[in-house]
């Protein structure tokens, strides 16, 4: 663990930048998404009526009022689906990062109303376990902010730590190269053991 522990620190703890750490956890596999572009690559020497709506629209969710009853009306929407859902709650809090001490009062009130909801239906148990709402998503969202400095300068190099000495140990004995079971595996699905076939003898006693 020792020589683990001192070549980590001689090669560092590999993490994410905050921009690639919010886009893998908020954007999932996407790559060219187009907030990464720049607006000014878009201007062509004139602002886009698109751009000139989105700053107006920008103004408006600075509005808690309006806010509130934009996500009310799209989650009322019986075409509004999990995806979309998903989409417009990292949108939502993607325009907020500079803003977190608003983005944690919309997220209080949207809670509020949300545990209102649960409590008048048959199972209430099951709020927040399923990430169906564009709240529940934005929760998540919210928290994945509020968690990175401590997962990078924390919890980070001690589970990267864990993961390292765990892949050691494991790679310490045989390992099957097709299905990647292990000698030495933590998961008893994953042991690899070892096979030993032995020969039995029959004796037929001679005669009818």
């Amino acid at each position: 663990m020792t020589d683990l522990t001192a070549d980590l620190e001689s090669s560092g703890i590999p993490t994410l930048d905050h921009r690639s750490y919010v886009m893998k956890v908020f954007f999932p596999g996407v790559t060219d998404h187009p907030i990464l572009s720049d607006p000014k690559l878009r201007m062509n020497g004139c602002r886009p009526a698109m751009d000139s709506a989105m700053i107006q629209f920008e103004q408006l969710i600075t509005n808690r009022y309006f806010l509130l009853a934009f996500i009310e009306s799209l989650e009322a929407q019986k075409t509004f689906n999990i995806r979309d859902k998903v989409n417009v709650a990292s949108l939502l809090v993607v325009s907020m990062v500079g803003r977190m001490e608003y983005l944690t009062e919309i997220l209080r009130l949207l809670l509020l109303r949300l545990i209102d909801k649960s409590v008048a239906t048959k199972h209430p148990q099951l709020m927040l376990r399923r990430t169906e709402s564009v709240v529940e998503k934005m929760l998540t969202n919210w928290m994945t902010l509020c968690m990175y400095t401590y997962l990078k300068e924390q919890a980070g190099p001690s589970l990267f730590l864990l993961y390292k000495a765990i892949k050691h140990q494991v790679e310490k004995g045989p390992v099957d190269a097709i299905t990647h079971d292990a000698r030495y595996s933590l998961s008893e699905e994953r042991l690899l053991r070892e096979q030993i076939t032995h020969s039995h003898v029959v004796n037929h006693p001679l005669g009818a």
